[in-house]
């Protein structure tokens, strides 16, 4: 999105900075594929709109309308923690190891299982 894009959907338009920083931001968010990096960046997000509206660089309206975009992407998908609750965490991230090193040899693969079973002990 641009800050063209974001300045038509708000009625009050964000200042080209304030957009600019949002859209970054909403990149980050996006290309998080872990659950915990989806969480961080959306707290970081969160945390610069609302200090943008404590410092007065945007208005009531434009900070609900930017916690408003925050929540429709984070409902649309937070994370594959959300879509398998009894899968634990440790589980994601063994099976997203697995599939970059898949040119490695076995040991290697034990080495890694090892190391994340520890971890997770």
């Amino acid at each position: 999105m641009s800050a063209e894009t974001l300045a038509n959907i708000y009625a009050d338009p964000l200042p080209d900075s304030v957009a600019s920083s949002f859209n970054c931001h909403l990149r980050i968010l996006s290309g998080a594929e872990a659950f915990v990096d989806r969480v961080l960046a959306l707290h970081e997000t969160t945390n610069a709109v609302v200090a943008w509206r404590h410092a007065n660089i945007i208005t009531g309206q434009q900070t609900a309308d930017c916690l408003r975009a925050l929540r429709r992407i984070c409902q649309e998908d937070l994370g594959a923690i959300v879509s398998n609750e009894v899968t634990p965490a440790i589980e994601f991230e063994k099976n997203r190891i697995k599939s970059k090193r898949k040119g490695q040899n076995k040991a290697d693969a034990a080495k890694v299982a090892a190391m994340l079973s520890s971890r997770s002990n």
